[in-house]
């Protein structure tokens, strides 16, 4: 689609820079070259050092290599080869990374080479789109800014799709500004684009969309009627795309399709409203309560929530409660898995827990600094350990700061100094239409991410555009109208060094190498030396180029970080985040580096059976299925407690020959399972350590409370 001028005509005087921008060479406008240096760039801070992410999220790559083994798997989005239980997300994303790996493999190029193109992406529509409004300068800088925003290139540097997200997003609201502007038919795109976009990432698609419709509606040049009638088609169109693809699964019998992975109740359906819908609100308690008060639930003669009974644990191992699904007490210290890739700090051999800078047992790296580790909530959720307490400063501190937040205070700030000074008009003046729809989105999504009860700190990559297009647009707006006048420089001090401020504290709170800031702080100073002389003398290209030093000290931190994010290892990749200081070092974490011939003596035992083994489940199996792509039985879905078989089908899967090892932690597991987890280590025999993992040479304070139990011929036939 040829890119509109017109709008940026209408609204960007001829300024020498913008003249500039849009002479030709080759016949292309140098804007062009600028913006293709700009994502040339930002391609090599995705690409290079890219073998340190290796498979990223164990979770969705073995998905992608279990998608690849049958047509059935791929149109289920099954998390392991057997087909049995699927991920817990909607299909596009992962199908992207499925064709991807079909061309490429099932590698760490093939696995995140969709989320790379999508970032890329990302940047030449925020490029297209706020050129609209603040011309090419502005453009490119919004681009140059997503391009360097931390939190980005992590999730694009990953297998987690909220890249290719962000991406549908981008496209549809490049068509509602087009329904504004044009023709209301572009609104339906935008709906189709809308509904697509949840089919990567579900309900968090849907957090820009009010004021996206609120946008159109204030904006648009149709009349109000016809207006109001395409914003009620398009929220039709909007649901039946989304939904599409959910109604075809849940109107699949149950015994044709794998279960609905992370389900209450084996639909896709609850998965959405569920534990991707309130339960990221409110919490599983949360959530759990606000559905008991308005439907009732299970309670036991005391009037208490019935709880699955907890199964035992392998002897003298420590016990943690297996989150989320069951909301249980977490001892400080005690490992859990939350994620594939990510633990929390786990107890030493004998009970204690190790201290501040201590070396973590299974070969987990350093217990981060305690500055670094926010509180967990009362209720003892996991995920607090990551993204910290519900709060209006979640967003500002620590463990989050160092995602999203760099250029947050100024972004917000420019945003508000644009909205009040500017007249409000029907139709919304473009002052104001970018503040609705690049505000509105900054705001929804900071909102919710200041009080959501569980989230993971790469969904905080949703903030990105809009706040690189309100920085943009911002800074443009108050160089243009304002003339120079002493409230605009004003304003852009006092903004410019409270952010400063800020990213030095945020800073030193993760690292101790910190540098770049007498960069920033000289950049500032001449900044405000150059703004209070020109002010003074009337010299206009003196104020212009200390406006210039003002900006330019807010954008190193973030550049800095941004770097730091690509080549310093995140020893949590199924998490993927920003650099957080020198405590990322990567050790031996998972069960086949420790036991590297547990593999081979799995394969050669069940040669002729259907499932390599069985696990609790796709933290202990994810890195099976990669390894071999044979079917891994997970017992429990993603993190145990999926009920996806019943005790009598487990046994029969033994009864026929199907499945012969299974291997259980020594984590304490309320969950559906705890009847097959029972059963098997009371009715199985232990395989000895050395005939599963011959070789292995590691101290036991390293070992995984995992063991390996043999259900061959057990079960009477």
């Amino acid at each position: 689609m040829e890119m509109n001028t017109q709008a940026a005509d209408r609204t960007v005087s001829s300024g020498s820079v913008e003249t500039f921008l849009r002479k030709r060479w080759l016949g292309i406008p140098l804007a062009v070259y600028f913006l293709a240096v700009i994502v040339l760039a930002a391609a090599l801070l995705r690409l290079v050092n890219l073998e340190s992410v290796g498979d990223g999220n164990l979770y969705y790559a073995a998905a992608v290599k279990s998608m690849l083994v049958s047509w059935k798997n791929f149109f289920f989005v099954a998390a392991e080869p057997g087909g049995s239980v699927t991920v817990d997300k909607p299909p596009l994303g992962l199908w992207a990374q499925a064709l991807s790996a079909a061309v490429f493999g099932v590698n760490t190029f093939g696995l995140m080479l969709p989320q790379i193109l999508a970032g890329l992406g990302s940047m030449v529509l925020v490029y297209i789109l706020v050129r609209r409004w603040a011309g090419e300068g502005a453009g490119l800088l919004a681009a140059f800014i997503l391009a360097v925003t931390p939190v980005s290139i992590a999730v694009e540097r990953n297998n987690t799709m909220d890249a290719q997200l962000v991406f549908m997003l981008l496209l549809a609201v490049w068509m509602f500004v087009l329904a504004a502007e044009q023709h209301p038919g572009f609104l339906l795109l935008g709906g189709l684009l809308i509904g697509l976009a949840f089919n990567i990432k579900m309900l968090q698609a849907y957090l820009p969309v009010p004021f996206l419709f609120v946008y159109y509606f204030l904006a648009g040049r149709q009349r109000w009627q016809r207006r109001l009638l395409y914003i009620l088609l398009t929220g039709l169109v909007i649901l039946v795309v989304s939904f599409s693809w959910v109604v075809v699964v849940d109107s699949i019998p149950e015994e044709n399709r794998p279960y609905i992975g992370s389900s209450e109740d084996n639909t896709v359906m609850e998965l959405i409203f569920g534990h991707n819908g309130l339960n990221r609100l409110f919490g599983r308690r949360g959530a759990d309560s606000l559905l008991s008060s308005l439907f009732g639930s299970d309670t036991d003669e005391d009037g208490a929530v019935q709880q699955a009974p907890a199964i035992q644990t392998l002897p003298n191992q420590p016990q943690a409660d297996q989150p989320p699904r069951s909301g249980g007490p977490l001892p400080q210290g005690d490992r859990v898995q939350d994620n594939p890739g990510s633990y929390l700090p786990g107890r030493h051999p004998d009970g204690t827990f190790p201290q501040q800078g201590q070396v973590l047992p299974n070969g987990e790296g350093v217990l981060p600094p305690a500055a670094a580790l926010a509180a967990r909530s009362p209720d003892n959720q996991v995920g607090n350990n990551e993204i910290g307490e519900p709060g209006f400063d979640r967003l500002f501190t620590l463990p989050l700061g160092n995602e999203i937040s760099w250029l947050l205070p100024f972004g917000l700030g420019l945003i508000l100094v644009l909205a009040v000074s500017s007249p409000i008009t029907m139709p919304l003046s473009e002052d104001w239409s970018f503040v609705v729809l690049w505000g509105g989105w900054l705001l929804a999504c900071a909102v919710f991410f200041s009080f959501a009860s569980f989230f993971h700190r790469y969904y905080l990559a949703m903030l990105a555009p809009p706040l690189a297009a309100g920085i943009a647009g911002g800074l443009e707006r108050l160089w243009r109208k304002a003339r120079f006048r002493s409230w605009t420089a004003a304003s852009l001090l006092v903004l410019s060094s409270g952010t400063l401020m800020y990213q030095i504290h945020t800073a030193y709170s993760y690292s101790g190498n910190n540098n770049w800031i007498w960069a920033a702080v000289l950049m500032l100073a001449s900044g405000i030396l150059a703004e209070v002389i020109g002010i003074m003398a009337g010299k206009k290209w003196l104020q212009k180029a200390g406006f210039v030093f003002l900006a330019a000290a807010v954008l190193i931190a973030p550049v800095i970080w941004s770097i730091r994010t690509t080549f310093v290892e995140n020893s949590h990749t199924g998490l993927p985040g920003a650099y957080a200081g020198e405590r990322e070092n990567r050790q031996v974490s998972n069960d086949l580096e420790k036991s590297p011939n547990r593999l081979q003596f799995l394969m050669d035992q069940t040669a002729d059976m259907e499932y390599l083994l069985a696990v609790p489940g796709s933290m202990q199996g994810a890195e099976y299925v990669l390894a071999s792509g044979r079917p891994v039985l997970y017992i429990g879905g993603f993190n145990g407690g999926d009920p996806v078989l019943t005790l009598e089908e487990f046994q029969g899967l033994i009864e026929n020959g199907r499945l012969r090892f299974v291997l259980l932690s020594g984590e304490n597991n309320q969950s559906e399972n705890a009847e097959i987890f029972q059963w098997v280590r009371t009715s199985c025999t232990a395989v000895p350590f050395n005939a599963a993992a011959e070789g292995n040479q590691l101290p036991a304070a390293q070992q995984r409370p995992l063991a390996l139990f043999d259900c061959i011929g057990i079960v009477d036939g």
